[in-house]
C-alpha cells in the first residue's frame, strides 16, 4: 500500500526495507516460490487474508518478489525492493529491470497490495448489487496518485545510481494486486472485473491481479519462457517465441490498458 509516512520502513526477515536487492535466486527457486503461494493460497482460511501476512510472505525473499514481475508475462527483475521510499511516499514492492544496453530503457514496476478478504473486491452495502469494495478502490486510488506524480520514482537516488548508464528515460508501470478468485468468481463478478480491463486506462502499462492470479500467472510464464539465469549484467528474458504473451513493459506510445485476467 503506497503511504504517507514521517518514520522509517519497517523491516521484514532477512531483507532489509527502502534498498534494492540484486536478483540472484535461481529458476528452481522461483518454481518453488509459485508452488508455495499457491499451497498457501489454496488453504486460505474462510474470511481470506489480511494484507499484512501476504506483504510479509512475499517481502521475505527475492524469488517471491520476482512473482509479482512474472505475473502477466511483465519482466524478469534485476533488483527488488520492498517499503521502498519515494519522497514521503512508500510503495509495497518495487520491481527494477536494468537493461544490458544503454539504448534500452529501464522499467520500473510499482506494486500495490491490497487484502485477500471476502470483501476486498466487492461488498454487500444496502442493496442486492455488490458495491466495489473499499480496500479496492483505496487501492486504486493510490497508484492514481503514482500517475500523477510518476516523476518522483525517476528522482529516487537509488533508481537513478542503477540506471544511470541508460540513455532511455525510466518507464514506471504499475501492478494493484488485491482479492482471491474465490470470492469473485461468480458470472456478474467477472463480468465488472472484465469491463474494468475493457474500459479504464492508466499510466503507460497497469494491471490489475488477485493474489491466486499471480501464483498462476507466474507458473505459466516460468513454463513457457526460455530461462536465462543471472548474470553479472542481469537476468534476460527470451519472450520472442512466446505467443500470446506481451513483451515485457510494451511501449505504447501513449495510455496504456489496465488488464485482469
Amino acid at each position: 500500500m503506497v503511504r504517507h509516512v514521517t518514520t522509517r520502513p519497517r523491516e521484514a526477515a532477512g531483507l532489509r526495507g527502502n534498498q534494492f536487492h540484486r536478483c540472484h535466486h535461481s529458476r528452481l527457486q522461483l518454481v518453488q516460490a509459485a508452488s508455495q503461494l499457491e499451497t498457501l493460497l489454496s488453504a486460505a482460511p474462510e474470511e481470506g487474508f489480511r494484507e499484512r501476512p501476504l506483504l510479509e510472505w512475499f517481502g521475505a525473499a527475492t524469488e517471491r518478489m520476482a512473482l509479482l514481475a512474472h505475473a502477466g508475462g511483465h519482466v524478469y527483475p534485476t533488483h527488488v525492493a520492498r517499503e521502498l521510499m519515494l519522497d514521503d511516499m512508500r510503495t509495497d514492492f518495487a520491481i527494477l529491470s536494468v537493461p544490458d544496453f544503454e539504448d534500452a530503457a529501464p522499467r520500473l514496476l510499482l506494486v500495490e497490495c491490497q487484502g485477500a478478504r471476502a470483501n476486498t473486491l466487492f461488498e454487500q452495502r444496502g442493496r442486492q448489487l455488490k458495491h466495489w469494495g473499499q480496500d479496492f478502490l483505496d487501492g486504486f486510488g493510490q497508484l492514481v496518485d503514482w500517475d500523477c506524480f510518476s516523476d518522483v520514482a525517476g528522482r529516487n537516488q537509488r533508481v537513478a545510481s542503477l540506471v544511470a548508464h541508460c540513455r532511455r528515460p525510466l518507464e514506471v508501470s504499475y501492478l494493484l494486486v488485491a482479492g482471491l478468485r474465490k470470492f469473485s468468481m461468480d458470472a456478474l463478478s467477472v463480468e465488472r472485473l472484465h469491463f474494468w480491463s475493457k474500459t479504464l486506462r492508466l499510466g503507460a502499462h497497469f494491471q490489475i491481479r488477485r493474489f491466486d492470479d499471480v501464483a498462476v500467472d507466474a507458473q505459466n510464464w516460468i513454463q513457457q519462457a526460455l530461462w536465462v539465469g543471472p548474470t553479472v549484467e542481469g537476468v534476460r528474458p527470451d519472450t520472442a517465441h512466446l505467443p500470446g504473451i506481451e513483451r515485457a513493459f510494451p511501449s505504447v506510445g501513449g495510455r496504456g490498458s489496465l488488464k485482469l485476467l
